[in-house]
Parts: C-alpha cells; sequence; structure tokens
C-alpha cells in the first residue's frame, strides 16, 4: 500500500514523527521512527468508506483488514528493499472480515457493469443483502456454489415418474443501496428431484435421493423474468451400488 507522508525531524535530528494517508484517504498512518535503536511504532486509522467507489476503496479496506496478529508491518521509501517496523500488530483488524469480504465482492461485480458501484451506507445496509453480493460476486468469479433446495413448483417440463435432475435458470439479481443489479443468469442444477403433477398445470419438484443443488453462472443463458424460470430435465445417473 503507498501513503502520502510527511514527517518532522526530532530535534537531536535521529527521530522522525510522520503522518499521510493513501490515495482514497480512507486510511490514515500516524507514526515514529528512532534512527539510532532502528525502532519504530505505526499506527493506522480506518474511516467508514460508505459512499467511495468500491474498486477504488477495496484494496484499502484488504489492507486494513489484514492490520492483525500474525502479520507484520514492513515499511520502504519509493526506492529499495522493505524493513520490518515493529514486532506485532493487535489482535482485531481494522475492519471486520465480512465488511472486507462485501467491499471485495463489490469491486468484483464493478467488473461486469457499467454503473459506478459505491459501497453502501455500512450501518443499515441488510445481512441478507451483503451475502447475496458475496454469493454473486464468487459466481461471477467462476467458483460452483453448493447449497440445498426444498421443494419448488415448476413448469416447462411433463409431468415426470422416475428419478431426474434438473437444471433451473434465473437471474443473478442483488440489492445494494437499495438498488437492485442484474449481472446475467445463474444455472440450479438440482441433483436428485421427482415431480408430480399437481393438476391444472402444476408441477412439484421435491428431493429425491438427496437435497443437493450446485449454482453456476450462466453467461450464454438468456436472463428470464423472475417469475418464469426456464427448467430442463434429464435422467438422473443410477445411485451408486452399496
Amino acid at each position: 500500500m503507498r501513503f502520502t507522508l510527511t514527517s518532522t525531524l526530532g530535534l537531536e535530528g535521529t527521530g522522525v514523527w510522520f503522518q499521510g494517508h493513501e490515495p482514497t484517504g480512507v486510511l490514515t498512518i500516524e507514526g515514529q521512527f528512532d534512527a539510532a535503536s532502528g525502532s519504530g511504532t505505526v499506527n493506522f486509522s480506518l474511516s467508514d468508506p460508505s459512499g467511495h467507489d468500491a474498486a477504488d476503496v477495496a484494496p484499502t479496506v484488504e489492507f486494513g483488514g489484514a492490520l492483525a496478529h500474525p502479520n507484520r508491518i514492513q515499511v520502504a521509501g519509493k526506492y529499495g528493499s522493505f524493513e520490518d517496523l515493529q514486532d506485532g500488530l493487535a489482535g482485531e483488524p481494522l475492519i471486520a472480515p465480512f465488511t472486507t469480504r462485501y467491499i471485495s465482492a463489490l469491486a468484483t461485480l464493478q467488473a461486469h457493469t457499467f454503473k459506478p458501484i459505491k459501497i453502501p451506507d455500512l450501518k443499515a445496509e441488510a445481512g441478507d443483502d451483503a451475502e447475496s453480493v458475496i454469493h454473486a460476486a464468487k459466481l461471477l468469479s467462476g467458483q460452483t456454489i453448493v447449497g440445498t433446495w426444498s421443494q419448488m413448483e415448476i413448469s416447462g417440463v411433463g409431468a415426470l415418474d422416475g428419478h431426474y435432475q434438473l437444471e433451473v435458470i434465473r437471474p443473478l439479481t442483488v440489492t445494494i443501496g437499495g438498488d437492485r443489479l442484474t449481472f446475467g443468469a445463474v444455472q440450479h442444477e438440482l441433483q436428485s428431484a421427482g415431480v408430480t403433477d399437481l393438476g391444472d398445470g402444476r408441477l412439484r419438484a421435491v428431493p429425491n435421493l438427496n437435497d443437493t443443488v450446485h449454482l453456476r453462472h450462466a453467461p450464454n443463458e438468456s436472463v428470464p423474468p423472475e417469475d418464469q424460470v426456464p427448467v430442463r430435465s434429464r435422467p438422473a445417473p443410477p445411485a451408486p451400488a452399496g
């Protein structure tokens, strides 16, 4: 992390007091260094990043989140090698790990939209909305998320007798500061399902051998309306002999 610093030399010429900030101004630094003993201390302060562009401030927040034991601080001038500044750090980082993950996820989402994504009021943002952002960032980064599902009503397939895998396509939508943003589609692959006819054109899918679902980003799929999600089916592979 690069800081812009101002410094003051002590009366004896061996001690230096310094203060400064990194480019966004969210993280500030203050400390002192004694050239005679080669020792020094440094303190960091992190202000509320709400309202800043997520992509700009994410590296700062990640740095602040790492300022905790057992990590160490090293410093260097514009040129030259890094040197240890102090022996240890406090046990708690400057920002909660969940908040760090949330802001990093917002920065990941920014790479997939032209709309500027600013960090919302962190004190007011709903926890479920923040979890959805982290979830979406994992999918957009190519990760497969494994979860569970319960029964659901579906359409688009005939009444099926037997054991099937179902593929459900849904919008990948998140809420950030009250604004809803969609980042393409997400594929829900239900690993084991049975389907029954409820009548009146309604079908119900329920877990069969297990309730496992695999979620993947589906960049080649059209984004369906939330109330008209397409469903595809195929026979499930036979259960392992045992």
